[in-house]
């Protein structure tokens, strides 16, 4: 005896994620006959807020800079 078959439904497809934004920079700098560049990017994604403790960073008295040495 065989048995019915049950087709599956097609499943929707889905959206990708877009992050909230999205922006860059970019620093071109040359050493001898070399050049480079440093691409910088920053993106916004929201999230879940939590509470976070605060915690203080306290400086240090009396410390000294070194000179510039020539």
């Amino acid at each position: 005896m065989a048995k019915k078959l049950l087709p599956f439904p097609q499943p929707k497809p889905l959206d990708p994620p877009v992050p909230g934004a999205t922006q860059g920079s970019r620093v071109i700098f040359g050493i001898g006959n070399q050049r480079f560049a440093l691409d910088f990017y920053r993106k916004i994604t929201p999230i879940n807020p939590e509470p976070a403790p605060v915690v203080a960073i306290e400086r240090r008295k009396g410390r000294k800079r070194s000179s510039p040495q020539k």
